[in-house]
C-alpha cells in the first residue's frame, strides 16, 4: 500500500509560517516509496526481472525504464515552469505515451534502466531544489486552462513510484516466485535507496535533537542508526571472510545488542552517523568488486548455506524493518 493517500497530500495546505516542512516530509516520502520499490524486486532471478511482465507487457527492467523516465518528464516541466515557459508545456495522453517509451527502451539492458533511474531521480530532485517554498506551493496555469499548486508534481513522483510497487506486490503474490539470488546492480541500487531514505528520515529531526530523539519506545534514532551500523558491520566482516565468523556473533541477539547499544550510549550524532555512512559504502564497495559468479555461490554459516547477495539481502532487510519504524514516528504520523 502507497504510505498515506497521495491524492489527498495534494490538497493539504502548506506550512503557514515558511519552514520548508512539508519539503523534507515530500522527499522523505519519495525516499521511501522508491526504496520500496527496489526493495519489492529483490530476490528474484535475473531471467524473470528481465522477461516476465508485471504489468500490462512491462517486466521488471522495463518498469524501471519507465519511472525514470517519468521522473524527468516532470523535471523537464519544473525547469519550464522556472524559466518563464509554462506555456510551452504541452498536454501527453499518458496511454500513449508509455507505450512509446516501452518501444524507446525496448532494447535496454538492466544496467541502462537502473542508471537511468539515477540520474533522473537526480535531475528531479537537484531541479526542485531550485524551487522556493513560494514556487512550490503556487498555482501553475497550464496553456490547456488547467491550474494547480507546482508541489502535484512532486507529490506524483512518490505517488507513481507507490502504485507500480503495489503492481510489483500483486505480481509476485499472484506468482510465488521463490526466493532466490537476483541481479546484483539491483541489490546495490536497493542497498543506496535504502540508505538515501535512511538521510531523508534523519534529516526531519533537527541536528541538535538527533542523539536524544526517541523514535520507538526507548529507542533514540541515535540508538537506531548505531544498531543498523553495528550489524552491517558484522555482516560485512563475514563477507570479506567469506563464511561466518562465531567469535565477532553471540547467539543471544538481545544480549549483543545490549552490548553494542551500551558502547555506542555515549558516542555523539556525528561519530555514529559517520559509522553508518562508512560502513554503507564499504559493504557496497566489497559487493561492487565481486563477480556475479561470487555473489550468487555458496557461503558457510550455521543455518545452512547461503550467498553474499543473500547475506546482503537479508541485512538491507534488517534496515528496512528499522526505517519502516522510523517512517511510522517521524513521517507517516504526521498524516494520521
Amino acid at each position: 500500500m502507497p504510505l498515506i493517500d497521495y491524492d489527498a497530500l495534494v490538497g493539504i495546505e502548506p506550512p503557514q509560517d515558511g519552514r520548508p516542512d512539508w519539503r523534507r516530509r515530500m522527499l522523505a516520502f519519495m525516499a521511501a516509496e522508491r526504496a520500496t520499490l527496489y526493495w519489492l524486486l529483490l530476490g528474484i532471478d535475473q531471467e524473470t526481472v528481465m522477461s516476465r511482465p508485471i504489468f500490462d507487457a512491462h517486466t521488471g527492467r522495463d518498469l524501471l525504464a519507465h519511472v525514470a523516465a517519468w521522473d524527468e518528464f516532470y523535471a523537464e516541466r519544473i525547469e519550464m515552469v522556472l524559466v518563464g515557459k509554462t506555456e510551452a508545456i504541452a498536454g501527453v495522453e499518458a496511454d500513449e505515451r508509455n507505450a512509446e517509451l516501452h518501444d524507446a527502451h525496448a532494447e535496454w539492458d538492466l544496467h541502462q534502466a537502473l542508471a537511468a533511474c539515477s540520474a533522473a531521480r537526480l535531475k528531479f530532485n537537484e531541479t526542485l531544489a531550485r524551487v522556493s517554498d513560494e514556487q512550490l506551493h503556487s498555482h501553475v496555469r497550464l496553456p490547456w486552462g488547467e491550474s494547480y499548486p507546482l508541489r502535484r508534481w512532486v507529490v506524483w513522483r512518490a505517488r507513481h513510484d507507490a502504485l507500480h510497487g503495489e503492481d510489483v506486490r500483486a505480481w509476485r503474490q499472484k506468482n510465488g516466485f521463490p526466493r532466490t539470488a537476483g541481479p546484483k546492480e539491483l541489490l546495490l541500487s536497493a542497498i543506496r535507496a535504502s540508505r538515501r531514505e535512511m538521510e531523508a528520515l534523519a534529516d526531519l529531526v533537527p541536528e541538535a535533537e538527533r542523539a536524544t530523539r526517541k523514535v520507538a519506545d526507548e529507542w533514540r534514532l541515535k540508538d537506531t542508526v548505531g544498531h543498523v551500523a553495528d550489524w552491517e558491520a558484522y555482516c560485512l566482516s563475514c563477507l570479506k571472510a567469506g563464511r561466518l565468523l562465531p567469535r565477532d556473533y553471540d547467539e543471544d541477539v538481545q544480549r549483543w545488542n545490549e552490548a553494542h547499544a551500551d558502547a555506542r550510549h555515549e558516542q555523539p550524532w556525528p561519530q555514529v552517523w559517520n559509522d553508518y555512512h562508512e560502513v554503507r559504502q564499504e559493504l557496497l564497495s566489497v559487493l561492487e568488486t565481486m563477480s556475479r559468479e561470487k555473489v550468487e555461490s555458496a557461503m558457510e554459516n550455521p543455518w545452512g548455506h547461503d550467498s553474499p547477495y543473500g547475506w546482503g539481502h537479508a541485512y538491507l532487510a534488517h534496515e528496512r524493518e528499522h526505517t519502516e519504524f522510523l517512517r511510522e514516528a517521524l513521517l507517516t504520523r504526521q498524516h494520521a
